[in-house]
This record gives C-alpha cells, structure tokens and sequence, in this order.
C-alpha cells in the first residue's frame, strides 16, 4: 500500500505535565464487583467487547470476566473438571467479536483453547506453526508476532520474519523481515503487548529495537504509519540491529545506556491524538501526542486536580481504547485508600469524590482494582 509514513519528532524530556483536567475533557471510574471467585490482583492484559470487560491476571493464571456495569460474569482457570485436558499456563489471550469468542495461548501446549464471552468452555484448537508470543484476531484477519519456529517457517520457503497475517481468504503474508544471522531472539527484550486493537478495524504494533509505528488495516494490510525521530542522546544507534558490533552487547548496551528508548507500547490512536508508552531501562512514561498541533504531554506526569478530587487515574499502563475511544488503564484499590487516608483530613474532600466510588470507599481496600476511562476529545 503506498501511503506515506507520518515522521514525528519526538523529544520526550519536553513533554508537559498538565492538570488533568487540561488533558481528559471526561474521566470516569468504574469499580469492578469484589468477591472470593472474583478476587484478583492486577489487570496484565484487558479486552473489551460489546458487553464484556474480560481481563487476565497472570500473577493468578486465570481470566476473569465482567458485564458493563462491573459486575462479576465468570471466572476462566484451569480448575475447570469439565476440561478433559485443561491449559496450564495462560501467555496472553485474543477475542474474536464476531464469533463471541475467547482464545487462550497455553505457552506449555502446541494448543488454543476457546471459551465464549461468559466462560463458556467451547473446544481447543492446534496451535500454527508460526505462531510466537502475542495474537490478535479481527474480523477478516488473524495476526501473529513469529519467528520462534524456524524449521517450520523454512517449509513454507519463507525466511523468519516478525509479523506473520492470516486473512480471513487463506492467505497468508510474513512482514517485516528478521535477520537470525546478526541478531538473536532470546537476546532482545518483549513488549507486555504486542497488538493494540483501535476499536476500528485497525490494530497497531510496534517492534523493539527501532522507532516505527505499524497499522494493519480492515483487510490485514501492514503500513508503516508513523516513525519517531528522537534526540540523539534518547535513540539506539541506527545500525543497532543490523551491526555485528551489537551482536554479543545489546542488553550490555541497554544496561549502560538507561536513558536510551529502546521500544514503544501500548500504542492506540484515536481523533487525531496518538497516546503511547516509551520503554528504557530508566523508565517506562505514558505520553499523549496531538497528530495536529504537535503538542506532547506526559501521562505519566499529570497534575491532579479537582476533577477526579486529586485521586489517580492512571496506572502503570494503558490498556485499551474502548469502543467510545476512551483510554482506559487500572488504579488498585489499596492506592485509591491510600490517596483517601492523605486527602480525608480536608472536610470538604469527600464532596468531590467521584459518585462511582463512593460506595467503594464504604469496604475497605481489599478489592479488586478499578477501571479508569479517560475521554481526550
């Protein structure tokens, strides 16, 4: 596809912390129902559909799934008797909306197994061959991050590549080459995500190890969409992966050089705003960038103010993009205590604590975390 790729210069050291209430036109929060099924502690991967909120702790392997309204659905683990051979360790999931679909990767299995959006145990399925570390199913089209399988990626006549896309027609397309003889995959450092779904039809990814955004399109097309232009005091060396120099030294590199960006995640875009995640070894920040006007400002680093009663509304991550284009991310339950614990002894406090936790703050923090959504229109 000949569209043109968007350069943006980027200087992450310039970005500004703005009151929130400057940056989100809306911030919501939504309690998610604590029981002892339900009970878990951090949200590692979060999927939205039409009805669902359906989230993987990995610290517990189990999914656990939640209508709307945050109320408690059903629980996904590998206790189920139903099973005849259950998962036994969940490395991330995808959903397929169009089928009503959950499908878990069990990294000690060449299997998927398939549950519907209530925890319905459906069938499992074998794995392909190509298939890596994270998955994503659209509506007309699978995609894989591959590479691992290299024997089986030679009998298809294909060299190892990181992208791999099924279409929904049988074909099949490998992107973005990768060079097994100058670098290795066990000395290059993963995402926590690898697809970041736009609620549109579209799906963006990035690689580590260079600056450039990738969308697949509604008909499994890859297009290199945006490419970062970094200080040079923030960027790897260009030829960081293709030079031999680099071979034995890139995590040495990385460990020296922690100021160095050496990946981005997280990555959703919606009515001209782009937010996304820069990873170093110093740290990972949450960024907002306006394709408009250029403007950067630090997520990580926002003011809070009256609009959310100075309480937080950003975990370490972003999430998702739901269907409304709200980014949405986590805050645990023994943090929001904790701000109430130093903001309570103001009298007034409690008249502008959002409606949706009030309740919430009448238990106590043992509880489930709680889902923020953040509207930047």
């Amino acid at each position: 596809i000949d569209i043109k790729t968007i350069e943006i210069r980027l200087d992450p050291g310039s970005a500004t912390a703005d009151p929130a209430s400057n940056v989100f036109k809306d911030i919501s929060y939504l309690p998610l129902q604590t029981t002892k099924e339900s009970l878990f502690q951090e949200i590692s991967q979060l999927e939205i559909t039409a009805k669902r909120y359906i989230i993987w702790d990995q610290s517990i392997n189990c999914l656990v799934i939640f209508d709307k309204s945050g109320k408690f659905i059903s629980k996904i683990s590998n206790k189920n008797n139903s099973v005849d051979t259950p998962f036994k360790q969940i490395d991330h999931f995808s959903i397929d909306e169009v089928k009503g679909e959950i499908l878990i990767n069990d990294d000690y299995s060449n299997f998927f197994y398939l549950y519907s959006f209530d925890g319905k145990f459906l069938s499992k399925q074998m794995r392909p061959g190509y298939w890596g570390l994270f998955y994503i199913r659209q509506q007309n089209f699978s995609a894989f991050t591959a590479g691992y399988n290299f024997d089986y990626v030679k009998s298809l006549k294909k060299s190892p590549h990181n992208i791999v896309v099924e279409r929904s027609t049988g074909q099949i397309d490998f992107y973005l080459p990768f060079d097994t003889a100058i670098a290795r995959y066990d000395e290059l450092w993963s995402s926590d995500q690898g697809f970041f779904n736009n609620h549109n039809g579209t799906v963006n990814l990035a690689i580590n190890y260079n600056y450039n955004i990738y969308t697949i399109d509604q008909t499994g097309n890859l297009w290199n969409s945006y490419r970062f232009v970094l200080p040079a005091l923030s960027a790897i060396p260009d030829d960081f992966l293709t030079n031999r120099f680099f071979k034995p030294t890139r995590s040495e590199y990385l460990n020296i050089n922690k100021e160095v960006v050496y990946g981005i995640t997280d990555i959703y875009y919606h009515d001209e705003k782009l937010a996304f995640q820069l990873l170093s070894r110093a740290s990972k920040k949450n960024f907002l960038y306006d394709l408009k006007t250029g403007d950067l400002k630090s997520l990580t680093d926002l003011i809070l103010d009256k609009s959310t009663a100075k309480l937080p509304m950003l975990g370490k991550r972003i999430l998702a993009l739901d269907e409304k284009g709200r980014l949405v991310s986590q805050v645990s339950a023994p943090t929001l205590f904790d701000f109430r614990s130093l903001l309570s002894s103001n009298k007034n406090w409690m008249k502008d604590v959002p409606a949706a936790l009030e309740k919430f703050f009448k238990s106590n923090s043992q509880q489930n975390p709680v889902l923020t959504f953040l509207n930047t229109n």
